[in-house]
This record gives C-alpha cells, sequence and structure tokens, in this order.
C-alpha cells in the first residue's frame, strides 16, 4: 500500500498514515514500526535490502516534508472523540475501537480509524487517532 508522510502533529512529529484493506495505520516517521514498514515494502518491491544511511537519509527527507510541506493533522492517544461519540483503542492485534454513541447506550467495535500499534515511547508510546 502506498503511504502519506506528509503530515505533522501540534508538536511537529512527521506522521506517516498507511492505508491497509481494513484500516488506516498512523506511524510516527521516526519510529520503529515505520521503519520496519519501509523496511519490508521495499523488501517485497525490490527483493533488496535498504543500507542504513540510505534509511536514514529516506526517513529525514519524509520527515521534512512532513513537517514543512504537509498538512497538521490531530492525534489522539488511546481515545478520542468526534461527531458521533467517544472511540477507545482495544489495544489488540485487529487494531480495533470501540466507539460509544450517546443513543441508548450503543457500542460498536470499529476496525477503520486511525490508530496505529504503539510505537517508540519517546516519541509517542501507544496508538494514536487522527
Amino acid at each position: 500500500p502506498a503511504t502519506n508522510a506528509n503530515s505533522s502533529d501540534a508538536d511537529r512529529s512527521a506522521i506517516a498514515i498507511i492505508p491497509m484493506p481494513s484500516r488506516q495505520e498512523v506511524w510516527r516517521v521516526y519510529s520503529t514500526g515505520y521503519e520496519e514498514w519501509l523496511r519490508s515494502t521495499f523488501w517485497r518491491t525490490k527483493e533488496a535490502g535498504v543500507a542504513d544511511t540510505s534509511m536514514k537519509a529516506a526517513l529525514a527527507t519524509l520527515a521534512a516534508a512532513g513537517i514543512n510541506d504537509g498538512e497538521e493533522v490531530e492525534i489522539h492517544v488511546r481515545a478520542a472523540q468526534d461527531e458521533s461519540g467517544y472511540l477507545i483503542d482495544l489495544c489488540d492485534d485487529r487494531w480495533r475501537a470501540v466507539r460509544i454513541a450517546p443513543t441508548a447506550g450503543k457500542c460498536s467495535i470499529t476496525p477503520g480509524v486511525f490508530h496505529p500499534h504503539p510505537i517508540d515511547a519517546r516519541l509517542a508510546g501507544t496508538r494514536t487517532w487522527r
């Protein structure tokens, strides 16, 4: 899948949004998870590894583009509110969230919201929603 790394959060941290079949993953560009995703995508495309210096340069370029030229996105950690209610991260391997709506205690599992796996604790420390 293609990635959109041209975003940043309010703290000017570069954000990558990766469309997946059942969800969109949101990663900090400078996170182990995003680097692993880039490396595996390169491997599947070229059947070759990526030199550490090349990866460092690619991440720096993507981060600079996201911070300076991209749109700012709002990131939420573990819980978020939108127009239909609240989202609470289930922190599971399927990246699901519970949506709690104000109508009659309605609850649903929502896999398609913006939230990534736990990422570099120094940068965010958890999944986030956009």
